[in-house]
């Protein structure tokens, strides 16, 4: 566990870390690993370490690229926020690189890869190369953990002794257990405890209305995040009757167009949420091409999207709703967003 540092945080605002003559870390991360990125940035200052970060530390009225090279400047290490989308990305090869330039034999520990979606085979080039943090797959505790050991620049010796590997104690064998009825004589190995039950997974209560205006607003800030970064693109964003009005565009041509609804077609409710989406500019708000319902999921223990799609994420049509969570759903919108903007570009 790395050594706590002083806290220079500050939650209510008062004070900035970018503004202190060195930072501990700059995370460098795409706009679609907004939260890794913010998760990441908290678990660290939560530790005492200082930390600069894009979607906190980049106010408006600043200039977007000069930040980026203050923070590359004053940050003693990098984090890279790796997924497919950092790899994919333009604006953030330079960030890596100018890392990597200062420390290319890693004997410093500048450049910190950290895997949060798996890309292993997508990394080309120098990457086999860099050791990484891999959070994939992991709990949030067991992430927590992974990351503040790996920022670690000592030795990752365990502080507890490892278990002696030596002589092992052999068992006389017994008698299996029989199967059926536990009455009569017990065996003196049968725990005579009750076993300790996993309480039922029960459907929690959520207000589906504040729920859909939460994932409207996750979606629209998230895809702004993603898109505003980019060089001659723009982003535009509009409340219009009843409806959420989003618009991408390059070189002040709208090149992917996105409406959500509020209201859904299935179960004649109006507590679900609609999508209307198109390849360029919208030419008609009345072709609704999904819709959904949000439901409690005792599985992921999270609020899930049931989602109707005849397009907008997928190519094809499907009857079946799939479920997804409000980050499932941001990644699908977004591989499919891209995928838009990649074509109009060729």
């Amino acid at each position: 566990m790395p050594e706590a540092k002083q806290s220079k945080t500050n939650r209510g605002g008062k004070s900035d870390t970018a503004t202190n003559s060195s930072i501990d870390f700059f995370i460098s991360y795409n706009g679609a690993d907004k939260i890794w990125a913010e998760w990441i940035a908290w678990q660290l200052e939560e530790e005492g370490f200082s930390t600069i970060l894009q979607s906190w530390d980049f106010r408006p009225g600043t200039n977007f690229v000069l930040k980026m090279q203050e923070a590359s400047e004053k940050a003693k290490r990098t984090i890279a926020v790796l997924s497919p989308n950092y790899l994919r990305a333009d604006f953030t090869q330079p960030e890596w690189a100018a890392a990597f330039r200062r420390d290319p034999q890693g004997t410093k520990g500048i450049l910190v890869p950290v895997m949060v979606h798996d890309c292993k085979q997508e990394l080309e080039g120098l990457w086999p190369q860099i050791i990484y943090i891999n959070l994939v797959g992991l709990s949030e505790q067991a992430a927590r953990k992974a990351l503040l050991e790996g920022i670690n620049r000592g030795r990752n010796k365990p502080e507890t002794p490892p278990v002696f590997p030596g002589t092992i104690q052999h068992h006389e064998a017994e008698e299996p257990h029989f199967p059926g009825a536990s009455g009569g004589i017990s065996s003196p190995n049968f725990s005579e405890e009750k076993p300790t039950l996993p309480r039922p997974r029960l459907n929690k209560s959520f207000n589906p209305y504040k729920t859909r205006d939460e994932w409207i607003e996750y979606i629209t800030s998230n895809l702004r995040d993603a898109i505003e970064g980019e060089a001659s693109f723009d982003f535009y964003a509009e409340d219009v009757e009843g409806h959420k009005q989003i618009r991408i565009l390059h070189n002040q041509d709208t090149i992917y167009s996105l409406n959500i609804y509020k209201g859904a077609l299935s179960r004649g409710s109006d507590d679900g949420v609609g999508f209307a989406n198109a390849e360029g500019r919208m030419i008609s708000s009345g072709g609704i091409n999904a819709w959904g319902h949000f439901k409690w999921d005792t599985g992921k223990e999270a609020v899930v999207l049931h989602l109707t799609d005849l397009g907008i994420l997928s190519t094809y049509y499907s009857s079946d709703a799939k479920a997804y969570t409000k980050e499932e759903f941001l990644q699908a919108l977004w591989n499919k967003i891209r995928s838009v903007i990649e074509n109009s570009l060729r």
